[in-house]
């Protein structure tokens, strides 16, 4: 298991990536140090993860992380209301995934 740091061009609007087939987890690195923090450990749940259905496993994600990072937590969950978030978040609930 790998936590790599990328570009925001990299994976924008998305915050972090997890990629189970290379056990990588991907994380932005112009996010503030608590939000990379948490979306570090956030992708890293998500690389053992094997629910089928996506929004529990992101409900999961979140929820069961550890706690040490709450403030990454409240900081994400405040930028995520950007036009640009909330907008990805639109299209993967229609995309369903």
């Amino acid at each position: 298991m790998k936590v790599q740091h990328v570009d925001k061009s990299a994976l924008f609007p998305a915050f972090g990536k997890a990629d189970p087939h290379k056990q990588i987890a991907y994380v932005r690195n112009d996010l503030p140090k608590p939000v990379q923090a948490f979306v570090a450990a956030h992708e890293v749940y998500h690389l053992g993860d094997k629910t089928g259905w996506w929004l529990l496993r992101e409900i999961r994600a979140s929820l069961c992380v550890d706690w040490k990072h709450w403030r990454g937590f409240l900081l994400c969950a405040m930028m995520s209301l950007s036009v640009e978030r909330l907008k990805f978040y639109a299209t993967r609930l229609k995309l369903g995934k």
